[in-house]
Parts: structure tokens; sequence; C-alpha cells
């Protein structure tokens, strides 16, 4: 192997060896280890602590320190490390990973965060809420009574509560009463325009 050779082999060979170096952090005294390539895998906060883009800090056992809450590290850790994580259900869990992804700057894991949330916001919106919405019609012929009826309570999701019949018996005419639970953005935007109509 000529000395040519030889000087690249052991460039690379130091290379990898330094990608695949174990290194052990400190966040906010809980250690973690993993390896250096993990932590670059891709562009964030320790890309730029590895560049020498940010002053090291080292503890009393030359690990490197970062004042951070270790609680939430490891979806940090096992995002660089596979790409994705699971991540738990409860909101205020979730704010707290986010306020930690974009500390570290994993975007991935910002955007993940994100959609969950929005997604979480728009069910939420459409879920059920305590609040009914009724209409009255009044003065409904029987001729038009099965089409009034069909058109509130196929057409528009209403409920038929009351048919109630009303005037001279020759008449027939009826007072129907309808009901439609309503969303939470429904009611939310329901009570809003109550409040502008009585400023």
């Amino acid at each position: 192997m000529s000395s040519f050779t030889k000087s690249v082999a052991t460039e690379v060979k130091g290379k990898v060896t330094e990608e695949n170096s174990v290194v052990t952090l400190n966040i906010g005294g809980t250690c973690f280890s993993t390896t250096k390539a993990t932590l670059t895998s891709s562009q964030n906060y320790f890309t730029g602590l590895f560049s020498g883009g940010f002053r090291q800090l080292l503890d009393s056992s030359g690990h490197m320190f970062i004042d951070r809450d270790p609680t939430n590290f490891r979806y940090i850790l096992n995002q660089l490390r596979d790409g994705s994580v699971c991540l738990p259900d409860s909101p205020s869990v979730l704010m707290e990973i986010l306020r930690e992804a974009e500390f570290f700057a994993v975007q991935p894991l910002v955007e993940h965060i994100h959609a969950i949330m929005k997604e979480e916001q728009d069910n939420h919106k459409n879920d059920k809420s305590s609040e009914s919405q009724y209409v009255v019609v009044e003065n409904v012929s029987d001729s038009t009574l099965n089409e009034i009826i069909s058109k509130h309570t196929s057409e528009l999701g209403y409920k038929m509560l009351h048919a109630i019949k009303v005037g001279l018996p020759r008449q027939h005419l009826h007072t129907l009463v309808f009901q439609k639970q309503l969303s939470n953005g429904q009611a939310k935007l329901l009570t809003s325009l109550m409040n502008m109509a009585n400023r």
C-alpha cells in the first residue's frame, strides 16, 4: 500500500471513528449517551454546537452540559435517532416537548407537533357542545308539512321535537319545533354574534 493510500485510509478511518464516537450529554443534571452521528443527523442545535457555533459548557466529569429540563429530552433524542417518535396525548406535555424541540431546532419534530395540535383543534371545533339551536316554523299546511319536515331533518340536520296542530279544525295548520345540537365551533360563533348584537 502506498503512503498516499495509507494517508487517505487513515483520514477516512479518523472521520468514521469521530462520527461514531460516543457522546454523553448532561441535560439539566441527567446524562444521556448517544453518538455524534445521531446528534448531527440533521441540521439542528447540535450541528452548530459541534461546529463551534456555540460555546460548550462542560460539567465536572467533562460531559457537555446543557441547561434544559431533561424530562422530555428523550423525545428529542429519539427523533434524531429514528426520524420519528411516538408522542403522548396530553396537550400540556406536547407543549413542553414543542418548547424543547424549538430550542434544539429539531424542525421535523416541531412541524409534527404543530400538525397534531391543529388536528386536535379542528376536531374540538367539530365536537358536539351542550348548546342547541331551535327553529319554530308556524302555520304549516298539510300540503307542505312533509316537505318542511324533510328539509329540516334531512338537509339541515335538525331533529323534530314537536308538531302541534293550531287554528280551526278545517284549517289543518301546524306549528313545528326543531332542535339541532351545535358543535363547539358553532356554539362559539353563535355566542360571538349574540354578544355583538347586544352591544
